[in-house]
């Protein structure tokens, strides 16, 4: 009796297996399964796959990112790529209140390149006034630092989490106290010395934000900063990141990357039923940012110079592994590729791009059209 049981009990687990294992292969033929309506495999037969190659590509460059109030401030100097940020404390102790000390406190969110354990940043004080909300970075001069005059010289930490904390002049404080109009805030930068560093601190929009901390008597009290935003900067004519036949998508210094398909090679009459677009990229390349999300958008426009949209038509793509994917999310096989089969869209090439270019400095090197890690759209259709 009890080997009749295990034996009908084996062939439970067995049935069982087989049943489960006869679901997932139902259910997981294509897991990236998105069903066009139009389809019906029993009406037009079995499905068909095909591979369209990229057959041009291009880099358009945003000439200004609006960093003011973005999620992180950038100090950085690498291969030609710099940054340092502006801040603004319009909140100020009250100047009837003798202080004992007043500093400025930041938190390291991230970094990367080299890794030293603290680094020199130069201090400057701004002299013309700015505004974060409308006039930083709205216009090219803002590439370069702002008019500044030399305070001094710090040490910053650099471990993630790591706080900085940095005596504010006595002197500087009653200068803005006496006149709100002087008080035109401090560049940051860091130190000539420092090379192949990007450092990313909080932000007015962190969860640790930039603070004054001062006492007197015996109390202490701390006052948020009123105004930030990073200063990207790049030297196009002896910088190393970007190279002339490169292909990428960066953030800091905003590049887009566009890429074209020839639709012509699909099937005349097709049902499209899953499209996947792939770009391979170059997973070892130095100047991707290990901290940055690799969360990118896929827009459509006629022309190669990115000038002319089709409004409401915007994918998010995913990183995966080597490669970033548009992974047939609603409606781009059936809506996107039907049209272009159709005729009825003419808005021909891809853009990617970072979805947040303003809070730190990232790139991605695509590989590119020319390479033999072509860009592609794999796509399943049902010919009618």
């Amino acid at each position: 009796m009890q080997n009749t049981f295990e034996l009908k009990e084996k062939m439970k687990k067995i049935l069982s297996a087989v049943l489960l294992l006869t679901l997932l292969a139902c259910s997981s033929n294509d897991p990236d399964f998105v069903a066009n309506p139009d389809y019906n495999a029993n009406r037009y037969g079995q499905f068909k796959t095909d591979t369209l190659y990229a057959i041009k590509d291009s880099v358009v460059i945003a000439d200004t990112v609006y960093t003011n109030n973005a999620g992180q401030l950038t100090l950085a100097n690498m291969d030609g790529f710099t940054a340092g940020f502006l801040i603004k404390y319009l909140t100020l102790p009250d100047d009837t209140l003798t202080l004992n000390e007043i500093n400025m406190s930041f938190t390291t969110e991230g970094h990367f390149g080299s890794d030293p354990q603290e680094v020199l940043v130069d201090i400057y004080e701004v002299t013309d006034i700015w505004d974060a909300s409308t006039v930083v970075n709205r216009n090219p001069v803002w590439h370069d630092n702002p008019p500044i005059t030399y305070l001094k010289t710090v040490t910053m930490q650099v471990a993630d989490s790591a706080e900085s904390t940095i005596p504010l002049d006595m002197d500087l404080l009653q200068k803005w106290q006496g006149n709100d109009s002087l008080n035109t805030g401090l560049y940051f930068t860091l130190n000539p010395s420092v090379q192949s560093l990007v450092l990313e601190l909080s932000s007015l929009q962190s969860a640790q934000p930039p603070q004054l901390i001062y006492s007197y008597r015996d109390t202490s009290d701390t006052l948020s900063a009123t105004n930030d935003a990073t200063i990207f900067n790049y030297d196009y004519d002896n910088g190393m990141v970007f190279q002339p036949d490169g292909r990428y998508v960066s953030s800091g210094i905003a590049q887009h990357y566009l890429v074209r398909f020839d639709f012509s090679e699909l099937a005349d009459k097709a049902i499209y039923y899953n499209a996947d677009l792939v770009i391979p990229w170059d997973d070892s390349f130095p100047y991707t940012n290990p901290n940055k999300p690799g969360a990118f958008t896929l827009r459509i426009f006629d022309d190669e110079a990115a000038e002319n949209e089709n409004p409401g038509i915007t994918y998010v793509i995913t990183e995966k592994e080597t490669q970033t994917k548009v992974s047939n999310q609603s409606g781009f096989a059936s809506q996107i590729i039907q049209s272009f089969n159709n005729g009825t869209l003419e808005h021909k090439w891809f853009s990617v791009e970072y979805t947040v270019e303003s809070d730190v400095f990232s790139v991605v090197r695509f590989y590119g059209q020319n390479s033999t890690q072509k860009p592609m759209i794999i796509v399943k259709y049902l010919e009618k």
